[in-house]
This record gives C-alpha cells, structure tokens and sequence, in this order.
C-alpha cells in the first residue's frame, strides 16, 4: 500500500490554507474579540488594575486580547506582564464570560467580547507594580479583599465579581461550557 501521492499532499495543503483563511475572515467578520484575564489571590485578595476612564473610576482584572496566534495561557501570561510587571503561573479555568454590547445599552464600548478568566498564580520572586509606562488610562493596582469585591466597580458588570467569588470557592474546576451572560444589570 503506498501513500498520497505529492500531488494529493499539495491539493490538501492548498485545502488547508484556503480553510484557514476563511476562518480568519469569519472572525473577523463576526467581531468578537477574545480574550484571557487573570484572577491572582493573595492571602483574601485579588489583584486588580486600576483604571481612571473620562466617565469613572473602575477596575479590570489583569488581562485583555490575544494577539493573532497566541494561545489562551500565553495571552494571559503577556497581559499580566504588561499591566502588572508580574509573571504568573496559569492555572485553571474559572469562568468564561460574554459581553454583548447592545444588551448593556453599549455602556462599555460597541466590541462582543467572549472573555476567559483564569485562576493564576504569582510566581516565586515575582511582585506586582504599575508598570512604568502603563496605559494611558491605568492609574494603578490595587489588592482588594474578596469580601468587598461586590463593592468595587469591577468590569464588566456587578454579577462578574460575585460569580468570580464563588468560581474561586470550588474546588473543582467550572464546566467550560456553561457561559456567563454578563447583561443582568
């Protein structure tokens, strides 16, 4: 028995490629930016950055958009680098979440976002800081208890920080698959 013959490998990588690029164009024809973030807890609290926005003060947890071809953990692992100057280690996946713009009265920009939320440890040696050219709207990074996290304007809405709380509570890992609809007001 022989195998494919080159040509037959040439018509399946050109298949490939042309499969490729129309996955490209879907996304970016649907419009929804992916991302990772970090809930790093030390001793009852979790890292936040601070963000001071014409409108409000508010907060983020570290983290943002992957950049094209970057994996879910490297996204996550260059975000907190970036906002926080710290290195992290990745662990599980506590909440996927998705924003719809129009369901929140487009109150925090026009862009659907599916955003996963990633439980993350601090690694040895490494301390979190304003980086020192941050974002020209990052004023900071704040620890704040857990119990008061429901008291801080944490985006993307109020529900997220209490489902953020209790994700973090169990001790098994959350189904992947149950999304977390972030337009309850």
């Amino acid at each position: 028995m022989t195998g494919p013959t080159a040509e037959q490998l040439a018509r399946a990588a050109k298949l490939e490629r042309q499969s490729d690029r129309r996955q490209v164009e879907q996304a970016m024809l649907q419009g929804i930016r992916i991302g990772a973030n970090a809930a790093i807890v030390r001793d009852g609290t979790i890292l936040l950055v601070e963000f001071d926005a014409a409108t409000d003060l508010h907060y983020n947890l570290p983290g943002g958009g992957l950049d094209p071809g970057e994996t879910l953990h490297e996204g996550v692992q260059r975000e907190v680098r970036e906002e926080t100057c710290a290195e992290v280690r990745v662990g599980r996946l506590l909440l996927v979440a998705e924003h719809v713009p129009r369901l929140l009265d487009y109150r925090y920009g026009r862009v659907h976002k599916l955003g996963f939320v990633f439980e993350c440890h601090l690694l040895p040696g490494s301390e979190p800081r304003l980086p020192d050219v941050p974002d020209p709207k990052q004023t900071g990074i704040r620890w704040v208890s857990l119990e008061d996290l429901a008291h801080v304007p944490l985006l993307p809405s109020p529900p997220f920080a209490q489902n953020l709380v209790a994700a973090l509570q169990q001790q098994h890992p959350v189904d992947p698959l149950h999304m977390l609809h972030l337009a309850e007001r």
